[in-house]
């Protein structure tokens, strides 16, 4: 089985690409995208071309459903150097799970 990463685009370009861990999945075409992946640890990030967003660490478990929102970061000093004009939150604080 496996857990589904849902990532509502925000301000996001639909050329950004979708990062897990060193690996493209897709990228962000649509308002919605669901990317299916395997229980356990991973990092992800959305990037284009040599700017990338913030990470976020997300551990889904079997069945899970994680969503997350890409967003403007406010927190950056230097967006234009850093390239982290944007970052990745969470929607929901845990995992969305069957019943």
């Amino acid at each position: 089985m496996s857990a589904i990463l849902r990532i509502h685009r925000g301000p996001a370009s639909p050329e950004r690409s979708i990062v897990i861990g060193e690996k493209h999945v897709g990228h962000l075409t649509e308002p919605i995208t669901d990317v299916e992946v395997e229980p356990g640890r991973h990092v992800v990030r959305v990037k284009m071309g040599i700017y990338t967003s913030e990470a976020i660490t997300i551990t889904p478990r079997d069945g899970d459903i994680i969503e997350v929102q890409v967003e403007e970061n406010p927190n950056a000093e230097a967006p234009i150097l850093q390239g982290e004009f944007l970052r990745i939150t969470a929607l929901h604080p845990a995992p969305v799970r069957p019943a």
